[in-house]
């Protein structure tokens, strides 16, 4: 016994260490220490041995295929997982409905509990997540309007050959430009975005919700066993042939062996909850402060970028010396010669594209650098909250998407 439970518990610490650090590894707050080191090693080991065993050329393909483009792994994963813990669970728990804690009616409301969770992942998989084009771009240029800092107007996406309308972004891994961009997320296959933010949200609701109620119903289920067999008054039969009587321990490790199956489920589960609602509730506190995940991590970059634009700026007394040309070729020269270096061994074709886009990138960065050093000699401060209307109304922006107001409206002139 323990054994057994030595096994369960250090099973689930090292799952949790290694998904922890799968998660959370890359970030400022990790990259530098312990977890950022161990998250090096994991990422790293995989790509040697598969190199070794499978030559670097497959390793590319696989490379390609699994990070680079979209694909429905992580889709089968969770309906995988999802699926196997509802087939033991109707072979175990439901089997147990009714019992002393758990009425009747729970064997139908888990199947309804379960089925819109079924119907929020298909949801949000195959729903549209904003995809802009050249026939709804005006839809989605109403929605918000540009900062000039974080989204600088007249942007041009040199791909899907349109001006960039605010807060999208164009997604290498479906090749489009996306309204109000969050993340491409691998569990749904699908980018979100304006149009399909309050699925993506919904999905994670009702996977928690359905963890919640799967949990109660585990537990009550096992508790009600507990009580049925009266297991608080019954001595127990050690190894040793001594008898003991009933304690907590005593009766979790019966429980344990008894039903291990339910038990480790429960575990399994209660453990996916946790995560569940922590990325859930990151998700709410960027709905409540109207940012998303990809302006999270832009944020980051223009704070950095100020704080050298305005040292730069003070160390400039006059206007005339500001030499924007200058300050863009010290930020970003070292860049461009990596990328320049990186490009030499593609067709001309590829690098004629790669150059067309470098001279887009170059002019809005230039751009950004112009505002910025004027917003510094003005003493302004930088305003990356620009789209922050309060949590109500945040919160309805999610729910009534802009870009379907405004696809109402367009509707409605041209019939007029």
């Amino acid at each position: 016994m323990f054994v057994l439970l030595f096994f369960l518990y250090g099973y689930a610490s090292v799952a949790g260490l290694i998904l922890y650090t799968l998660l959370m590894g890359p970030t400022d707050f990790h990259k530098n220490g312990l977890i950022g080191k161990f998250y090096i090693f994991l990422v790293s080991v995989p790509k040697r041995l598969c190199t070794c065993c499978c030559g670097s050329d497959f390793l590319k393909r696989a490379e390609k295929y699994f990070l680079h483009s979209r694909n429905p792994i992580l889709q089968l994963v969770y309906l995988s997982l999802l699926s196997i813990n509802v087939v033991l669970y109707l072979f175990t728990v439901f089997k147990a409905i009714p019992n002393l804690y758990v009425p009747s009616y729970h064997r139908y409301t888990g199947l309804v509990a379960l089925v819109l969770t079924y119907f929020s992942f298909l949801k949000a998989s195959f729903s549209d997540p904003g995809f802009i084009n050249k026939n709804n771009v005006k839809q989605f240029e109403k929605s918000f309007p540009y900062d000039e800092v974080m989204y600088i107007s007249e942007r041009k996406c040199t791909t899907c050959d349109i001006i960039r309308p605010a807060r999208s972004k164009h997604c290498p891994l479906s090749g489009k430009c996306v309204a109000k961009f969050d993340h491409y997320c691998g569990w749904l296959n699908n980018d979100v975005g304006e149009l399909n933010y309050r699925w993506f949200h919904l999905f994670l609701i009702s996977n928690f919700l359905l963890v919640v109620y799967a949990v109660y119903i585990y537990v009550m289920t096992l508790w009600s066993v507990v009580d049925e067999e009266n297991l608080w008054n019954v001595s127990f039969m050690t190894s040793k042939g001594e008898r003991v009587n009933a304690s907590l321990a005593i009766i979790l490790q019966y429980m344990l062996s008894r039903y291990i199956v339910v038990v480790a489920q429960l575990l399994f589960i209660a453990a996916c909850g946790l995560m569940i609602f922590g990325f859930w509730g990151y998700h709410f506190y960027l709905v409540c402060t109207n940012t998303t995940t990809n302006e999270t991590f832009k944020k980051k970059d223009l704070e950095q970028l100020w704080d050298i634009v305005t040292k730069y700026v003070e160390t400039k007394k006059k206007k005339s010396n500001i030499d924007i040309q200058k300050l863009y070729d010290d930020l970003y020269k070292e860049e461009e010669a990596a990328n320049q270096k990186k490009n030499e061994h593609h067709d001309e074709e590829h690098k004629k594209n790669e150059e067309k886009k470098k001279q887009v990138r170059k002019e809005w960065k230039m751009k950004l650098l112009e505002k910025m050093c004027e917003m510094a000699q003005q003493n302004k401060k930088l305003n990356l909250n620009l789209y922050n209307r309060g949590i109500w109304n945040n919160i309805k922006e999610v729910v009534f998407p802009p870009a379907l107001n405004n696809k109402l409206r367009f509707f409605g002139k041209s019939n007029k």
